[in-house]
């Protein structure tokens, strides 16, 4: 089992991008500096005390705590499912904390316009259809989506 456990974090280091199921947000935890500047920047420009948020991908559930500071109530939903048992704990931590759910990776499992600002901090890089991710945010979202990804793109200079 020991070997089993060490082959499959190797793995999953190499390839956590592409076969997230041997990957968790557990295996090396951190509370990422430029990650919680994005949540605070959230919090400060763009959520309103009446707003409801969803979190994509909240992984530890430090930013739900820091935009629950805030706002009205806030969901998170992860693909992660030793993330979302470890963030259940927020409901009871944090009463701004409503719901933690598991979600598919493809559809988000709520309506149309549904919550007023959606977040997804240091997630869509590590989504192979992000352009369906980014319809179904803008889809559950009534007013912002806000995208924080450390990858830089060098994009092409039209003459």
């Amino acid at each position: 089992m020991k070997l089993y456990r060490k082959a499959k974090f190797i793995i999953a280091s190499i390839f956590h991008n592409r076969v997230p199921s041997l990957y968790s947000t557990l295996d090396s935890p951190a509370e990422v500096p430029i990650q919680v500047a994005a949540y605070r920047l959230a919090r400060q420009e763009y959520i309103q005390t009446t707003d409801s948020v969803l979190d994509v991908g909240f992984g530890l559930g430090y930013g739900l705590g820091e935009m629950a500071e805030k706002a009205s109530h806030c969901t998170g939903i992860e693909v992660d499912r030793r993330a979302v048992q470890r963030g259940q704990r927020l409901i009871d931590e944090n009463g701004g904390v409503v719901a933690i759910e598991y979600y598919d990776g493809r559809t988000i499992p709520y309506g149309d316009d549904v919550f007023d600002v959606v977040t997804c901090v240091d997630v869509i890089e590590h989504v192979p259809d992000y352009v369906n991710l980014l319809r179904e945010m803008l889809r559950v979202s009534k007013r912002v989506v806000l995208i924080s990804t450390p990858n830089r793109r060098r994009c092409p200079i039209h003459s």
